[in-house]
């Protein structure tokens, strides 16, 4: 006879709930070593993108939000971290190189905090962070109010002053201002100047003359001035702010400046102008223009922007936006370039596109990313550009609502299939390449 015992219903019981603490107290563990896994992949990438923007700035790539001097990257769109999976947010960078960075996730959240001074005790949980302190605003607010330097008598006085918004006149306004100062009493935006050499923007305000004149508008917070040097054939502007915004009619504002050789826009905010029209236009003596740092996306109308820049051989639109456009006639006509990237052009809007890209020296153009279904006028517009052999265009490339298409191709006599008799709107299939 057996005197073996099973186990009671107590000590069952028993084993069972000591399992249960057992498996809590592991599951708690491997949660909290998956949190902290999570922590530390977010901390990581604080610290890339802090070097990723530490590069940027250094190359001077700058292409994000200048505040008071201080410039602001949005990561995935300025910075180009395009892996970021759940990763959202912003960095700043001070003029003394000190980065501040607003980071979130689904997770966790750091918001406007000082690069170095972040650890574990300020990395918050992201449901608990309040939606407006992961804002671009909040960020350079807990960076303190913004400062700007000027020159004061030829003193450099550095962070004292707090950013005040410096607005210009329009284009046209502007012109005939200074072809006046230059020494034409009667002359208009679209009167020619053969005077003016040099346009050159200045913070020291020292050296203005009593001549000079305002040319902000008057709800702008800061004044902003232009003058003449005879001696140096130059016209300057001056203003405390390291930055001004161009009007909302940017348009004409170098339209005709003949002689002019060189014209410094790296100083101009142009977020809010709606017309680029004649901008440029006819300075055929400039030498190089850079606008790399434009931003676009309100503008409609960039009517002969470049046209006749003679002299430039390089010139990046790339990140041009326009996606409000409607005008693009004459945009590059005679501008000597050999490559012109156009690929992310949205020309949905655009009615407009009468010579914009004739007598360049493109050999190939890639227009992948027109969409021409609302485009009237197409006059001239690749005519005599005399190097071209092949354009690549999509399906959205149609002229069928065009109703003005004369010598479309008209002199492109490498292009392929090309033929002079057959350059009219019922022939421009043979002439493109749908990719």
């Amino acid at each position: 006879m057996s005197d073996k015992k099973g186990f009671t219903l107590v000590e069952l019981l028993a084993v069972i709930v000591i399992l249960a603490i057992i498996m809590i107290i592991a599951i708690q563990a491997v949660l909290s070593t998956m949190e902290q896994a999570r922590r530390e992949t977010f901390k990581e990438f604080i610290d890339k993108v802090a070097i990723t923007t530490q590069k940027k700035y250094a190359s001077q790539e700058i292409m994000g939000e200048n505040v008071g001097g201080n410039i602001v990257y949005d990561i995935t769109k300025d910075l180009n971290m395009s892996s970021t999976g759940d990763f959202k947010g912003y960095s700043l960078i001070t003029t003394e190189k000190d980065i501040y960075i607003t980071l979130y996730s689904r997770d966790f959240a750091v918001t406007g905090l000082k690069y170095g001074n972040i650890n574990d005790s300020n990395i918050l949980n992201v449901d608990a962070t309040p939606s407006e302190d992961l804002t671009i605003d909040y960020l350079v607010k807990s960076t303190g109010d913004p400062k700007y330097s000027y020159y004061d008598n030829g003193v450099l006085r550095s962070g004292e002053v707090t950013l005040t918004k410096a607005i210009l006149k329009s284009g046209v306004h502007i012109n005939s201002q200074m072809k006046k100062l230059a020494g034409n009493p009667s002359a208009a935006s679209d009167t020619t100047d053969t005077t003016i050499k040099h346009f050159v923007y200045t913070r020291d305000l020292s050296k203005a003359p009593d001549t000079k004149v305002n040319v902000a508008t008057d709800n702008s917070e800061e004044p902003v001035y232009i003058w003449w040097d005879e001696g140096t054939k130059t016209i300057y502007m001056g203003c405390k702010n390291n930055q001004v915004y161009l009007s909302k009619s940017a348009g004409f504002q170098f339209n005709k400046l003949k002689a002019v050789e060189d014209i410094d826009v790296s100083h101009f905010i142009s977020d809010e102008a709606e017309s680029f029209y004649r901008y440029f236009g006819e300075c055929e003596s400039l030498q190089s223009i850079d606008v790399t740092h434009f931003k676009t996306s309100k503008s409609t109308n960039f009517r002969a922007m470049f046209q006749h820049l003679y002299k430039v051989t390089s010139l990046d639109v790339s990140n041009f936006d326009t996606s409000n456009a409607t005008d693009m006639g004459y945009m590059f006509t005679a501008v000597p370039v050999t490559t012109l990237n156009l690929s992310k052009f949205n020309t949905s809007k655009v009615t407009d596109m009468e010579h914009m890209l004739s007598y360049t020296k493109v050999k190939e153009y890639h227009l992948e990313s027109f969409d021409t279904g609302n485009l009237r006028k197409m006059d001239g517009m690749f005519s005599y550009v005399l190097n071209l052999e092949k354009i690549y265009v999509s399906n959205k490339f149609v002229i069928t609502s065009a109703t003005s298409v004369n010598s479309v191709f008209l002199g492109c006599t490498k292009l392929q299939n090309y033929d002079a008799n057959q350059v009219k709107k019922e022939d421009y299939t043979r002439y493109v390449t749908v990719v």
